[in-house]
Parts: C-alpha cells; structure tokens; sequence
C-alpha cells in the first residue's frame, strides 16, 4: 500500500502528491494552449442562423436602397437599366414599378446612383433635386386659370369669416356685431352655434333603422345622397349603379356601364338642384379601368374617360363640378374635364396604389392617400406637392378636407382617425376611432360633425369642437363598405357587404 500523509483531517497518496506538485513546478510551455473541442451546431441552428443572416441582408439592402436617386423620368430609367445590361422592359411593367425594379437592382450592386452616365436629355438633371415639371397643355393651363378665378374669391370670404369668429371669441359678439352687418355675412354666437350642435347631436341620438334594401346580387361597394338628399345611388361588385328613392327605397334607375365591380359612384354638386337632368350629374368608376359619366335620364353613360392603367379605386367631383378626379392601382391620380370629357392631367407622386381623393371646399387643393401608408396635398393652381401626410402605420382608405378648409381627416387601416393641420403642418389629434379598418372618415358640411365607419360594423360620429363621440350606431352584422349622411342630417346610408344598403332615420322623421 502506498504511503499516506496526513495534514491535520486531510488524508493524501504520497505518489500522487508528489506528481502534483512536479507538474506545477514544471516551467510553462510557449507553445499555444490546447483548444477546446468545438461541437458542430445543429441542422435547425444553422438554419435559423442562414435566415437571420439572409434578412439581415435583405434588410440592409433596402436601406441603402431608400437613399438612392433615381430619376423619374421613364426614358432614364430604361437608359440605366439597359447601362446595367438588364431587362428594359417587362411583359405589363409599369413606370413606377420600372423605377423601385431599379433602385433593387442598384442596391444589389452596390451602387447609389441611379442616373445615366451618358445623358441624351436636352435638360440638365440636378441629382438632388426630386421635383420635376413637365410640359401641359394648354387646356390644362386654362383649367389652371380656372382653379385659381375659382377658389380666390371663396379662400378670402372663408378666412374673413374665421378672423371675425377669432374677433367674436376674444372681444364678444356685441364689440363686432356692428362689423358683421357691414361685411354681409352671417357669423353666429358662441351660444348659437353650442344650440345647433345640441340639436345635431339631438337628431343623432334619435336614429332608428328605417330601412334595409337587397341591391346587388353581390357586396356593395359605395352609396352617397343626391344633393337634395331625395335620392340615394349605390355601386356594386356586380358593376350595377342603382339609383333609389330615399322615401320608400324604390328603384329609379339601373346604370348599366361597367363590364367589372363598380368601386364608387358620386352626384354632381348640382345634382338635382342647378344641373339640368340631361347633362352629366354622376360618375362612377370601376375595376374595368373605366371612369363613367351618366345623366339622370339614361341607363348607359353619357362618356367614358378611359386611361389608367390598373383598377380605378375612388372619384370625387371638383366643388365646381366642371372637374372630376380618380385614383388608381396604377400609382397615378388623374384629373378630367367633365364637359370635354378628356383628361387633362396625370399624376405621379405615390410608390404605391393610390386610393383616397378628396378635394378642398374652395377648390384650389386635392388631396390623395393610399396604400405607401401616405397623403399628398396637391395645388391644383400649380401642380405642385405641398404637403405629405405621414403617420399612419397602414393603408390610408379615406381622406377628407374640413369646411374650415385647414384641416383634413384621413382613416386608415391601422383603426385611426388623423386630423392634420395644414396651418403648422402636423397632426393635430389622433383619434383610435375603431376595432377595425376605417373604411370612411367623412365632414358634414354645414355642421361641426365628422362621421366614420369601419369594419368593426359600426358608424361614429365625432364633435369636432372637442372631439368628443356623439353616437355611435350598430349598423349590421356584415362590414360596412360605405356610409354617407344627408346633409339636413335626417338620414345615414350605408352600403354593406350582404349586398344591401341601410337607411336610418330620426323619429321625426
């Protein structure tokens, strides 16, 4: 047995002690330590880390992509891809969707400058300079003239009747009552305008559900109230226009005229008031690319304004009338001339399908919003960009400009109500209106209400004043496309996806 050495209750082997102790007085080696065995990963871990790397890239690479310039101009873009030695032109590729082709291929090769090495162009481009004009016509020019004679005159009236309201909450009516009279205008008082509210909201309070009316062998997509609030149009996925009598939902009229779904349908501003039957009072739009024009005596059309490209997802009537506007799944907005019955401008300005169109009540703006999450405030005077709505996190569906002619409403997909100010250029309230998509965010004209409707089945309506809700109305158990109010506020419409549309009206009425 070997020799054991005791160390007060410790017991140690003599051998092994000795052992131990020449190895640690052993001089230590240069050479490298001795590395540790390394297990290989497992098939799902390299797979897991092959995917983060692959985002990761793919990640990277749209950022670079984000900061570079790339022309708008179509012909430049196709003389830097053929630079590139890639494909010019794909089978029903369109422009917009030719440009972010490019900036991919750009990001991919690293490169950050997405003009031609050897411009063929007449005109200098400048690299840091996005905006860019090009020639109209002169009947666009005319139409330019017109929007400014127009909108001019209203602009001004509207904003002295805002400075005196100004004047009448800081000093009292008595103090400028005697400068009302002389300007002819009609400025209420504080308490006036608090009675009207109460009453609006009164008729609100009051809505039963009068009617419900099968009017598509499909979803209905649209419907809005004549201007004499008599009548109400619905548009279909079966590309059927119906007008109908609001009194007892008898059909009037079937437009004939899409060979696709009919995606909206609006009235003439002098529909049923100053325009005579005869002449253009509606116009709809469609998935077959088309924008029709009808009269109030015809089943068909009276013109059809043909040139987008994609799908045509809204139309709105300039306040003047003479004028119509449409948006597209081609990324462009268009506007036309109702009495020539051509197109006067398109217009670019969106990565994505354009949506929403509202234009202001003096006429001398156009907004636009859609599916890049973004708005756009248009100068129809000059043509230009002058302001861009950003803040929704989703789709923007609906956008609509304020009679105070400052403020513009947008609903969205991401469940919000956006109020933006024109004024600071900022959103000035945020509103989590809904449980889902806001399918229509909408101002009454003549009150301070705005009214909204979702997916989540219900209609809101909203005091602007404070932003307080006013009602809200369990409209069916199917999602609601569209909603419209009449202006005298006796009645809401609403267009249904099981195919009918809803009225509700106030006991009074």
């Amino acid at each position: 047995m070997a020799d054991r050495i005791h160390y007060g209750s410790l017991e140690f082997d003599k051998d092994r002690l000795e052992k131990l102790t020449q190895s640690r007085n052993r001089p230590q080696q240069s050479s490298t330590p001795m590395e540790a065995e390394i297990l290989p990963f497992s098939e799902k871990t390299l797979e897991s880390q092959r995917k983060y790397e692959e985002e990761l890239e793919e990640f990277e690479s749209r950022k670079k992509a984000r900061n570079i310039v790339i022309p708008t101009d179509d012909k430049l873009v196709q003389l830097k891809l053929r630079e590139l030695g890639e494909p010019i032109i794909y089978f029903g590729e369109r422009p917009g969707e030719r440009r972010e082709r490019l900036r991919e291929v750009l990001a991919k090769k690293g490169l950050d400058d997405g003009m031609p090495v050897h411009l063929n162009q007449p005109y200098e481009y400048r690299q840091d300079q996005e905006t860019f004009y090009t020639e109209g016509t002169p009947a666009l020019k005319a139409a330019r003239v017109f929007f400014a004679k127009y909108s001019l005159p209203r602009a001004k009236d509207r904003i002295e009747n805002q400075v005196l309201k100004r004047k009448r909450d800081e000093e009292g009516y008595q103090a400028i009552e005697e400068q009302i009279k002389k300007t002819n205008v009609v400025i209420p008082t504080v308490e006036e305008e608090n009675t009207k509210i109460e009453e609006v909201g009164k008729l609100i309070e009051t809505y039963t559900n009068t009617a419900s009316q099968v009017a598509d062998e499909r979803p209905l997509s649209y419907c809005s109230f004549s201007p004499n609030n008599k009548q109400l149009v619905t548009a279909g996925w079966s590309g059927m226009c119906k007008i109908s009598n609001v009194s007892d939902c008898s059909q009037v009229h079937s437009l004939r005229g899409h060979r696709d779904r009919a995606t909206a349908i609006v009235y003439h501003p002098g529909s049923g008031i100053s325009q005579s039957p005869s002449a253009v009072n509606l116009a709809s739009c469609g998935v077959d690319q088309n924008v029709c024009l009808w009269s109030l005596e015809s089943e068909t059309p009276l013109h059809i304004l043909r040139g987008h490209g994609h799908r045509i997802n809204r139309v709105a009537f300039h306040p003047s009338g003479r004028f119509v506007g449409s948006t597209s799944c081609d990324l462009t907005w268009k506007l036309w001339d109702v009495e020539a019955g051509k197109e006067l401008l398109e217009q670019e300005g969106h990565s994505r399908s354009v949506f929403a169109i509202g234009f202001q009540g003096d006429g001398a703006l156009v907004g636009t919003a859609g599916n890049d999450y973004i708005g756009r405030i248009w100068d129809l005077r000059s043509g230009k960009s002058i302001w861009t709505l950003r803040g929704h996190s989703k789709q923007i569906l609906s956008l609509d400009f304020s009679p105070n002619g400052y403020q513009i409403a947008t609903g969205s997909e991401d469940n919000t109500i956006r109020v933006w100010d024109m004024r600071k250029k900022r959103i000035a309230h945020t509103i989590p209106a809904h449980s889902s998509l806001v399918s229509v965010v909408k101002y009454h004209p003549d009150t301070d209400i705005l009214f909204s409707s979702s997916f989540d089945n219900t209609v809101k309506f909203w005091n602007t004043q404070d932003w307080t809700l006013v009602r809200s109305l369990k409209g069916t158990e199917a999602k609601i496309m569209y909603c419209d109010v009449a202006t005298d506020f006796k009645n809401t419409a609403l267009a249904c996806y099981d195919r009918t549309f809803k009225i509700y009206s106030v006991d009074a009425f």
